[in-house]
């Protein structure tokens, strides 16, 4: 049967109307939001209808706006939440740069001014360095930091310049620690400053010295009248006592010399002569400046190693021998060594200026840079026997000064020693007590030392192939990380390293010293046998008190006389009371034996 279809029966689709769309776009429009909560129905009703109240001109412009304020209006935090806002970490280290570099603004603006500057605490052009043009310099011969560290730091020790009024400023180099770094500031005080700073230091002196004469004079006191006391108490104990024995005295080092402490050199002289300040991210931290160094710090430091950690204040624990302070002072007294050791310019960039002739006993010399240097080539500065360099920084002693001194009181004690010790020990105090003499200033680096057969230098150059261009460079062995550059009429040193000292072989500190006997072995600490009870006996009745008067002595013989013969006649009539019982026994006993008889 063959398929059949018939087109009337289908329907034709009904026709969209327009109430149909509409009701459609709304249900689209009043979709909520998945984050917000909200419907663009809602929101476009709400914006239309504060358009038409508000009546704005030109509210296309305006529209976006409108629809922000509304949504600001509906956002509604939750109640349990606070509305705390916490900077970021960032936030304080960029206002501390921005007042940095707006501070160092107003600066400049004020010492273009000539009367400024003439005014203004006698700063020059040389008391400002230019760390930029350093960091060039160093860059050239493969030592430098990174760009925007030199930037803080050029900033950072411009504005130090400016509160602490130095002047000879120069950036001595880095230190690395863990987890914080040094980075360190060479400069010099003022004679305003210099000579304040040894006001107050002699007041401080004579202060200390009246509280120790005090204290002298009190234990003067308080030793007289206890051994006033003592002596009384021994008067009175000496007529008791019943047993006194010898006791041996109290031991003495025999061996070991005391030698007294050298005292530190004053500010502006010697290894005190520069002040250091440091800090561990410049731009962000103050500058501290560190403590003066000691000469005891010094010698202490040498026989030591300790690595740094960032904190000043960190106490130095078990070392031996002890450390007299804390990290800053031991950073101090590495700074000094390193400075003395590596603070090197070529032959002829410093000359001698004496000062004070007046005083024949001491003449000071201080190294100022000389006029007409004439710089030396490429070619001589890198010459490997190093004689156009030298050093320009005072050696250290082994006291831990740069000049010997011994004062009278030092002389006194030393005689005491002297007289005390014997003739081997004399010979030693007499050597410690010659003037230690090291090398002078400007002394070429050829006479410095070998280690284990390495050179204490290396020379280098930035480029090989424009010697008339490049820099010549020389390095520490001694200590890793210390440099010194030279072109033409400029000459710079930088340490940068852990601070620590080269050693060929491994550190091994030192060891503890013997024990000392307690006492010498001799008859005084044999031991004393023993008294016998008769010997105790008798020592009692000897220490008895004697009576003086006879007739004492006749009534007591006649008092001892009766007491014998009262015991006598007891004892007899004990014997008379025994023989009676006796007798009375045996009559009994004879009774007995008649009534048996009887019986």
């Amino acid at each position: 049967m063959p398929l059949s279809c018939k087109i009337e029966q289908v329907s034709e689709p009904e026709l969209l109307t327009i109430q149909h769309e509409i009701q459609s776009a709304k249900v689209f429009l009043k979709r909520h939001s998945a984050d917000s909560g909200d419907n663009l129905y809602d929101h476009l009703s709400e914006l239309l209808g504060k358009i038409i109240s508000e009546q704005p001109q030109n509210a296309v412009d305006f529209f976006e706006e409108y629809s922000r304020q509304l949504k600001e209006k509906r956002f509604k935090k939750p109640s349990d939440i606070q509305q705390v806002y916490i900077p970021p970490t960032q936030y304080g280290e960029t206002t501390k740069l921005i007042k940095l570099f707006k501070d160092l603004r107003k600066y400049y603006f004020q010492t273009n001014k000539k009367e400024n500057i003439n005014n203004h605490n006698e700063i020059t052009e040389n008391s400002i360095p230019n760390l930029l043009e350093l960091v060039y310099y160093l860059e050239q011969i493969g030592v430098g930091l990174p760009k925007s560290e030199c930037i803080l730091l050029n900033q950072s020790i411009r504005q130090l310049v400016n509160d602490k009024k130095l002047t000879n400023v120069r950036f001595w180099g880095k230190i690395l620690g863990s987890p914080k770094n040094y980075y360190i500031v060479e400069a010099e005080l003022y004679k305003k400053e210099l000579s304040c700073r040894l006001r107050e230091a002699d007041e401080k002196l004579k202060i200390g010295e009246e509280k120790i004469e005090a204290i002298e004079e009190l234990n003067e006191n308080n030793e007289d009248s206890i051994s006033s006391d003592l002596g009384n108490l021994s008067d009175d104990k000496n007529k008791f006592n019943k047993l006194d024995f010898p006791t041996p005295p109290l031991p003495k080092s025999g061996d070991r010399i005391i030698v007294p402490e050298t005292s530190a050199e004053r500010i502006g002289t010697g290894l005190n002569k520069k002040v250091y300040f440091v800090c561990n991210s410049p731009g962000l931290d103050d500058w501290i400046e560190l403590p003066s160094v000691t000469p005891q710090q010094i010698v202490v430091a040498r026989q030591i190693i300790r690595h740094f950690t960032g904190c000043l204040e960190t106490t130095i624990q078990q070392t031996f021998p002890y450390f007299p302070g804390n990290e800053g002072n031991y950073l101090r007294a590495q700074i000094a060594r390193i400075t003395a050791t590596t603070l090197i310019s070529p032959i002829g960039y410093f000359t001698f200026e004496n000062f004070d002739e007046s005083d024949k006993e001491e003449i000071k010399e201080e190294l100022t840079m000389n006029p007409n240097y004439n710089p030396l080539s490429t070619k001589d500065l890198i010459d490997p026997s190093l004689l156009n360099w030298c050093h320009h920084s005072p050696y250290i002693n082994e006291s831990g000064r740069t000049t010997w001194k011994n004062s009278s009181k030092q002389e006194e004690k030393l005689s005491e020693e002297i007289e005390r010790k014997s003739d081997g020990a004399v010979k030693k105090v007499k050597n410690k007590m010659k003037n230690e003499v090291g090398p002078s200033l400007l002394t070429s680096l050829s006479e410095d030392t070998l280690l284990d057969a390495v050179p204490a230098w290396t020379t280098r150059v930035s480029s090989e192939i424009q010697l008339d261009t490049a820099i010549a460079a020389v390095r520490s062995n001694l200590w890793p990380g210390a440099i010194a550059f030279a072109k033409d009429k400029i000459c710079g040193n930088v340490y940068i390293g852990s601070g620590h000292k080269y050693d060929v072989y491994d550190y091994c500190s030192l060891k503890n010293p013997l024990m000392e006997d307690q006492y010498e072995i001799g008859p005084e600490i044999i031991q004393v046998q023993d008294p016998t009870f008769e010997d105790k006996e008798n020592y009692c009745a000897s220490q008895l008190p004697i009576s003086d008067s006879p007739n004492l002595d006749d009534d007591d013989d006649d008092e001892e006389e009766d007491g014998e013969e009262e015991e006598e006649k007891l004892e007899e009539k004990e014997d008379d009371d025994e023989d009676e019982d006796e007798d009375e026994g045996e009559d009994e006993y004879e009774d007995d034996d008649t009534e048996e008889e009887s019986d």
